[in-house]
């Protein structure tokens, strides 16, 4: 069975909105929803009506921790409250064979204490707050230790990692950068650099080598972009990398025989002319 998911990029006054990004994924079909942080600015007011307002959800979601949510410049006293609100931020969980991984905001070059536990064999995906390589956008934030560009070290050991998602910089952009597929999704509300602010969230389907994903309205009515479903790998474990087409295996075959062959040919011709060489006429 495919995978479908919903990536939601920093809200920033996310009160204004939540009820139609709830109502939106509730109407979908996918799995589950993952809301990459900076949620709101440190008001815990507000993280709780959030919270009840997330209540209504009909689907699995994750939510992480940004800057503006776990930052003691941003939160003051105030930065402990999100992760009691919304707590576990950082995660590892299965669905459908896939292992789903949640890294919220953190300033650290160690990222151990979380891939520790993670099946460095198994399909993954990797949420979290700050990319984890520079994105190729126009209108690029300076402030890199916000970035996660520390926990790369720690995804190179992943054989099977299948896409990075994150936020903060409030710009879209999606690419495959130092050997890693990454998606950014822009602020669901707000805007900078002059960017108008988008309505849009992330679409995702995946299954075995087919990887799909756009981005949503979710003032629209819900309509699935990739239809249908795929069928399983290998008994429905997740991604499966690139697979063997069953149609060229006979010609493969054919090939390593003849291969063969012609390898113990030589080896008898090269061992009759030693022996050649070694007669004494």
């Amino acid at each position: 069975m495919s995978l479908r998911f919903i990536t939601v990029g920093d809200p920033h006054q996310f009160t204004t909105k939540i009820q139609k990004i709830v109502s939106f994924i509730n109407r979908s079909n996918v799995d589950f929803a993952v809301f990459l942080g900076d949620i709101d600015q440190c008001d815990l007011i507000t993280y709780n009506n959030i919270k009840n307002e997330l209540s209504n959800l009909n689907k699995k979601y994750y939510i992480l921790g940004g800057n503006h949510d776990l930052s003691s410049v941003q939160c003051g006293s105030n930065i402990d409250k999100y992760g009691q609100i919304f707590s576990p931020l950082n995660i590892i969980d299965n669905v459908k064979g896939y292992q789903i991984v949640t890294a919220s905001w953190l300033i650290t070059n160690d990222w151990s204490f979380l891939f520790n536990g993670v099946d460095k064999n198994r399909s993954t995906l990797v949420f979290t707050h700050g990319p984890v390589v520079e994105p190729q956008v126009s209108c690029p934030l300076e402030d890199f230790h916000r970035y996660n560009f520390t926990m790369k070290s720690e995804l190179d050991k992943l054989r099977n990692l299948i896409c990075v998602y994150a936020g903060h910089i409030h710009e879209s952009d999606q690419g495959i950068y130092q050997g890693i597929r990454q998606i950014i999704e822009d602020a669901t509300v707000e805007s900078r650099c002059n960017l108008p602010p988008t309505n849009k969230i992330g679409y995702t389907r995946v299954s075995c080598d087919d990887f799909k994903y756009t981005r949503l309205d979710y003032n629209s009515t819900f309509t699935d972009p990739f239809p249908g479903d795929l069928p399983d790998c290998n008994g429905g474990d997740g991604w499966d990398g690139w697979t063997l087409d069953p149609k060229i295996i006979p010609i493969l075959l054919s090939v390593s025989i003849v291969g063969i062959a012609y390898f113990i040919s030589r080896k008898q011709k090269v061992s009759v002319d030693d022996n050649m060489n070694n007669l004494d006429i």
